[in-house]
Order: structure tokens, then C-alpha cells, then sequence
């Protein structure tokens, strides 16, 4: 096509492309807060998935291997974020954001340190038509001329609505999300639920990272690597500037959890101390009722039961 539908089919082609790993670590996140979990974490989890999935392409790992990898990567790094705000209760915004920012340092490092910056892919995955939804006028060319992973991120779509709207997983999942007294109540283990759903989330993340740096075949046409070379000087600077920024990431997480299980006890010890002095309210009320002389609660009830005179005025 020519003119202006040919532009906007390569529009919707390349939103396509680099849309489906947004879609992915969606999904992802969308199980994540239906469990009652917000996983703000999955950019990190998903740049350590990209990194890590690359690494091993490059390495001489097969496609397969290399999504494998980075869906290994991510889902471990979401098991951090589940031991932090499911076991230990910190603050889900905090937990998400210091694994945000660990992330973000730490794939800088691997990727400074493994020089993979500006390297070529070593292997892609191709666009792959489907025989007959390729040929539909329009839509055809863009939207079914794609690679594997993009066409995982429609099927994983649809399957991610049928299991928490159409199984009985979901439906714990979401009782959970919505309710988690009555959905322990009814015996389903609310903190197995939510580390199972940010366990998938981080999954996820991490397949959507594998998608990220392998479907957008950044080795479809060769280069040249005397175009990427730089000086012994820069590449020390360069390798310096990582580890500051691997250095910082790390002390702002470890900052960011110590004040959040700081901020979680202080919550604990204000909680528990506004119970004890209810506690102590309420037992000085019985102590003073059951010392109180018996006329003066007769008397108190002869002087409401006068007030109302529709009612029976004994007293037992």
C-alpha cells in the first residue's frame, strides 16, 4: 500500500510489535492487583528479564532458552516483592518502587559489565504470517505478520480473562483480591493465592522483557562492530558509572525496606497500644457496673421506665 494507508498499517504493525510486551507485563500486573497485591516492581523485573534474556542469546542459548531465562529471572525477582508485602506485610508502594530502582541499577551493571550495550542480537525471532488471516485487506499485514511472542501476548490475553472469570482459581483469586477475611473463612489460603499470583506477575515481567529485546530484532541487519568501539579511557568511566549506579540502586533500596518495616512495627506498636487502652477503658466500665449499689441501677430503670409510660414500669 501507498499514501496514507500504507502509513498507517506500518503504524499499527510496529504498535503491534512493541506493544506486546507492554501487554504482557499488563497481564501480569492485572493478576497481581486482582489478588489484592500492587506490584509497582515489574519495570525492574522486566529489565532484568531484557538483560538477562539477552545474555543468554548471546551467550549461544537457543530462543526458547533465552525467553526462559528472562522468565526465570523475573519471576524471582518478584518473590522478593512477595516475601516483603505477603509474608513480612511492608508496604506494597514501597516494596514495588525499591525493586523498581534495584532493578533499573542492577541490569545497567550486568549489561556495563557483560558489554552488551549496543551489541547486535545474536538471534531473533522472524515474523511468522498466519496463512489465512495474513490476506484480510488492512489488518491482515499488520496485525498477523508478527513474531512468536507477540502472537503469545494475544493468546495469553484471552486466556488470562477465561481463568479469572471462568475457573475456580480465579475465582479465589479475585475472592481474595476483594475479600480476604471471607475468602479465609471459606478455607482458601490467602497467603498462597497472592505469592502464586506475584510469582505469575513476575513471570510475566520477565517474558514481557524477553519480548522487549528479542521481538524488536535488533540484529536484523548487520553491524559493524569498529562503529561501536570506544577508547580504553571511556570504557573504564563508562564501567565506573555502573557501578556507581548499581551502588546507589542498592542503597536506596535497602533504604527504601528499612523504612518500610520501620514504618510497618510503628504501625504494629500503635495499633496494639490503641487496643490495650480500649481494653483498659472497657475494663474500668464492668469494674465501676458491677460495684455500683443495686438501688441505683433500680432507681436509674424506675426513672426510664417513667419516661416512657407505654412501657411495663417492673422491675425484675
Amino acid at each position: 500500500m501507498d499514501g496514507w494507508p500504507g502509513f498507517l498499517q506500518s503504524v499499527l504493525a510496529a504498535a503491534a510489535a512493541q506493544g506486546a510486551p507492554l501487554l504482557l507485563v499488563a497481564l501480569g500486573e492485572i493478576i497481581c492487583e486482582r489478588a489484592g497485591v500492587l506490584n509497582l516492581g515489574a519495570e525492574g523485573m522486566m529489565l532484568m528479564g531484557a538483560v538477562c534474556g539477552f545474555a543468554a542469546c548471546n551467550a549461544g542459548s537457543s530462543l526458547p532458552a533465552g525467553a526462559a531465562a528472562a522468565m526465570l529471572v523475573g519471576g524471582a525477582f518478584s518473590l522478593v516483592h512477595a516475601l516483603l508485602s505477603v509474608t513480612f506485610r511492608a508496604n506494597q508502594i514501597v516494596s514495588g518502587l525499591a525493586l523498581s530502582i534495584l532493578g533499573l541499577g542492577l541490569s545497567s551493571f550486568i549489561g556495563e559489565r557483560l558489554d552488551l550495550v549496543m551489541q547486535p542480537a545474536a538471534m531473533s525471532f522472524g515474523p511468522i504470517p498466519i496463512p489465512f488471516a495474513s490476506r484480510i485487506p488492512f489488518l491482515g499485514e499488520a496485525l498477523f505478520r508478527q513474531g512468536v511472542l507477540t502472537y503469545l501476548a494475544y493468546a495469553l490475553a484471552a486466556a488470562a480473562w477465561f481463568m479469572l472469570f471462568r475457573t475456580r482459581l480465579g475465582l479465589r483469586i479475585r475472592s481474595v483480591g476483594e475479600s480476604p477475611l471471607t475468602a479465609d473463612a471459606m478455607g482458601v489460603s490467602v497467603p498462597a493465592v497472592r505469592w502464586l499470583c506475584v510469582g505469575i506477575g513476575g513471570v510475566m515481567a520477565g517474558l514481557g522483557g524477553a519480548c522487549l529485546d528479542v521481538l524488536l530484532q535488533l540484529g536484523d541487519r548487520p553491524l559493524n562492530p569498529a562503529r561501536f568501539a570506544k577508547p580504553a579511557e571511556l570504557q573504564v568511566g563508562e564501567m565506573s558509572n555502573a557501578r556507581r549506579r548499581m551502588r546507589a540502586g542498592v542503597g536506596e533500596a535497602l533504604h527504601q525496606m528499612r523504612s518500610a518495616a520501620t514504618a510497618q512495627v510503628d504501625h504494629h506498636r500503635e495499633v496494639e497500644r490503641v487496643h490495650l487502652c480500649h481494653q483498659r477503658r472497657r475494663g474500668r466500665v464492668l469494674l465501676r457496673e458491677q460495684h455500683q449499689p443495686r438501688w441505683g441501677r433500680t432507681k436509674n430503670v424506675w426513672s426510664a421506665s417513667a419516661a416512657s409510660p407505654g412501657r411495663n414500669r417492673l422491675v425484675s
